[in-house]
Order: C-alpha cells, then structure tokens, then sequence
C-alpha cells in the first residue's frame, strides 16, 4: 500500500511539471492518431457505507491523482489513472473510547479504462469510459489497527475535455467505481474530479515551403562608369511544387528566379501553367466562399480551421466534391477529417464531419 502511494505521488508530480513547463502553441488542437495524454486532477470521493471495513468507513473528502492515455483513433483512446484519498475514519454509533480500532483510512486506486470520444465542437469533446480498476484501503491509528485490503471492480467514466490553448486542455470528470467482491459487501465510490490535461504529438508537420524573395537593398550612390558592362542574365535555380493534376497529387519542377521573384515552367509563368481554378482547386468555388457544408461518400462534413499545407504522401484521394477532389489521411477507412486542396502548393481545407445537436447516444 504504501509503495502504491509514493507511485501516486510521483506520476502527479511529474505530470504536473510537464504541464507547466511545456511552451504553449497559440492556437489549441485536437487530438489525431498517435496522440498521448498526459494530466493530474483533484477529486471529491463521496465513500460508500460498505467502504473500506466493517465500522472502518472512510470520511467523504478530496484526494489527487494523475493520468496517461494514448489514442488511436481521433475517437478512441486508452487511459490509465491512479489516484490517492487520506481520510478520517467515518465516525459512527461504533466509534468510541477505547481508541481500539483505526482511526484513519488511506484509500488509492489505479483503473484502466477504454474511452469514447465524442466532439461536441472543434476543440471540445464528451468522453465515455469503462474498464476496470483496483481500490486498496489502508488503515492507521488504533491499537488494533485491521489489515490492508485491496478488491477488484468494474469503473466508468463520463467527463468533458476542453482545449485552452496549444496543448493544453481543461478535464473534467464524473466516475463510479463499483467492487463486487468487496467484503462484508459490495462497495460504490463516486468520484468528481477536475484538472489539465497535456495533449502531445497533436500538431501536424508542416511541408516545407518556397521562401519569398528578401528585399533588395538600397544601393549606395556611385559615379557612373564610363563603359558599364551589359548585366548578367539572372540566376534561376529548379524547385518542385506540389499541384493537382486530373486530380491526382504530384510534384512538378519549376524554376525560380531570386532577383526578380518570378516562377516559371518551361518558360511560362507558373500561374498560366497551373492555375488555381476549379475543378482542381476549390478556392473560387463559391460554394467555398460561402462556406457550404459538403457531402462525402455519404457524410455531412463542415469546414474548420485555416488551410494548412500537407506532404503528398500524407493524404490519398477519396472522393470528389463538385469536381474537386477530396483526400484523406493515407489508411484511414472512415475519415473524421477530409482536406480539399484550395491553391497550388498542396494547400488544402479541412472540413470534419457534422455533428448534430442530441446526437450523443446514437453515436
């Protein structure tokens, strides 16, 4: 029992640490694939009567903890959490003078629970959780203080996660612990817990982009040669852009003059060669510009965020929306998030998929 508690200790301490320390993005983001969770809370345990052991009943009082989960999906995440309540025993018709039994329980838990996560907007989210867990009771105080005990059980969780910013979020959470096997007989502990939460691996890594030409300095003034040689023809040097072409991804090089600035492909301007029109593009659509809801292998999907740029092997096409082509991130079967590429460069929209109001329990 008391190496469970120290371990309690440590993780809140350390959690709490990397939540404080860690810089702070200025735009908050939801959690992907490959995502992990890491935060500490303080709770309110209302004890049941059947707590700890006969006559041994821990008070109603707050406690810590601290959790780690991991997602794989953008949905669905694996959490485990432990947490450490020392309370006065409960005092009752049985406690009395003779200062026999214990006057003090000590009550921790550790669950593992699957969660469901489920967006209530862009950056909130309603989570559903169930699993198991181990509550274990100490006992101090008293001449004739009882042995610790320990009972297995089943433990869910309903509870908010709202994003502040960059990745930190604030949690709050509802769980009831429920210990069949606990003796003299069945034990239900209701806990209310509140906290931040660290969202890690939640940004996604930018493509690298065509810097802009720096501007040119102001030259100091000098005489006049008398014979000035013809200038030289400027540099040009090859790069490669992502397009959409017959709506697939591919890179295309391009040469790129510095001193002038210019984008050429075999020697026309890049803007002639593949413009950002429809039906590549989605940037002048006007169902775009005023900011329609689409509909995508049968879903509804709405847009949010800003545009952001993606590596052609990040995304593979899926569908196609007016004619122009719908991508998704490589593998996923049922995409939360769909991407329409807006301009040349492979820079695309997200849109995620609607959610309706009172959809909760049909999900």
């Amino acid at each position: 029992m008391v190496s469970d508690s120290l371990a309690i200790r440590a993780i809140t301490a350390a959690v709490m640490v990397s939540c404080f320390s860690a810089p702070v993005a200025a735009q908050a983001r939801a959690p992907r694939a490959g995502t992990i969770e890491i935060g500490a809370f303080g709770q309110w345990t209302a004890f049941d009567a059947n707590a700890g052991r006969t006559n041994v009943v821990p008070e109603d009082g707050f406690g810590y903890g601290a959790r780690l989960g991991v997602f794989f999906t953008p949905r669905l995440q694996l959490e485990a959490d432990g947490y450490l309540s020392q309370q006065d025993r409960d005092p009752d018709e049985t406690f009395c003078c003779t200062g026999a039994q214990p006057t003090q329980v000590d009550v921790s838990a550790f669950a593992l629970r699957l969660n469901y996560n489920i967006p209530l907007a862009s950056l909130t989210h309603f989570i559903l959780g169930a699993g198991a867990v181990r509550t274990n009771y100490a006992f101090g105080g008293g001449t004739e203080p009882e042995a610790d005990s320990a009972s297995f059980g089943v433990s869910g969780l309903a509870g908010l996660r709202m994003a502040l910013a960059g990745p930190l979020a604030l949690r709050v959470d509802g769980v009831a612990d429920y210990m069949p096997g606990h003796e003299p007989e069945a034990n239900l502990n209701l806990h209310a817990r509140a906290g931040l939460s660290l969202l890690l691996g939640t940004a996604r890594p930018m493509a690298m982009m065509v810097p802009p030409p720096p501007p040119l300095p102001e030259p100091a003034p000098i005489q006049p040669p008398p014979a000035p040689a013809p200038p030289a023809a400027p540099m040009a040097r090859t790069i490669d852009v992502c397009v959409v072409e017959n709506g697939a991804l591919r890179s295309v090089q391009a040469q790129y003059t510095q001193a002038t600035g210019d984008t050429t492909v075999a020697g026309r301007p890049f803007a002639q060669a593949y413009p950002a029109t429809a039906p590549q593009y989605a940037g002048g659509a006007a169902w775009y510009i005023q900011n329609e809801q689409i509909t995508v292998l049968g879903r509804r999907y709405v847009r949010f965020g800003l545009p952001r740029v993606l590596g052609t092997g990040e995304v593979t096409r899926i569908a196609e929306h007016q004619g122009v082509p719908v991508f998704a991130e490589t593998g996923a079967a049922r995409p939360e998030v769909v991407y329409l590429p807006v301009r040349p460069g492979c820079e695309f929209q997200p849109y995620q998929t609607e959610v309706k109001s009172g959809a909760v329990r049909g999900e």
